[in-house]
């Protein structure tokens, strides 16, 4: 028996079929919400609720009795955080920035259909994109180059994203001919 709703100020007719299908997608689409939002529920309530509690539950507690604030003053009074939230600021600003300029100067040449050598360079990239060398070659690499207890080694391995780098090739690729030439003659 299909059913009438208005939608947009038109008469829809659904079927029994696409109730189901609706309340199919529906059920999916809130256990995958479940599923997502439990973990930090979770974690949100451990972090207020007093460590006796939590061990008396077994470790879990979604709801807590009584609040505390106690976890998170232990997590500002120590001594380490503030140095590591810089180490944080400083791999991620400076990664980011040198990723974002040698990722740009390798992508603009490739964009270049007259540069000697592009489909070699291009598919050598696409190969490294495919095909990591894995956990212990880049630690190798990074142990054999001196960079072993460094920050830079959590920065020099990720230099240059093969991703990012197509990306940006293909919108260097989009940009006008006649936007170099004025370039050129300014």
């Amino acid at each position: 028996e299909p059913s009438e709703q208005k939608m947009g100020g038109r008469d829809m007719v659904i079927s029994r079929g696409e109730k189901t299908y609706l309340a199919f997608v529906y059920a999916l689409m809130g256990v995958v919400a479940f599923i997502a939002v439990f973990p930090m529920m979770y974690v949100l309530a451990v972090s207020l609720t007093p460590y006796e509690e939590v061990l008396r539950h077994g470790g879990f507690v979604l709801f807590p009795r009584s609040l505390t604030l106690s976890a998170y003053q232990l997590f500002l009074s120590d001594p380490m955080i503030p140095g590591a939230y810089r180490v944080t600021f400083f791999v991620t600003t400076v990664g980011t920035a040198i990723n974002l300029i040698v990722t740009m100067f390798m992508a603009y040449p490739l964009s270049k259909k007259k540069m000697p050598g592009q489909s070699f360079f291009l598919l050598a990239v696409l190969f490294t994109m495919l095909f990591g060398g894995g956990l212990i070659p880049t630690y190798l690499i990074v142990k054999e180059t001196g960079l072993l207890d460094t920050l830079w080694a959590m920065i020099v391995p990720n230099t240059v994203s093969a991703f990012n780098m197509l990306i940006m090739k293909t919108f260097f690729e989009t940009l006008p001919a006649d936007l170099e030439e004025s370039a050129k003659i300014d």
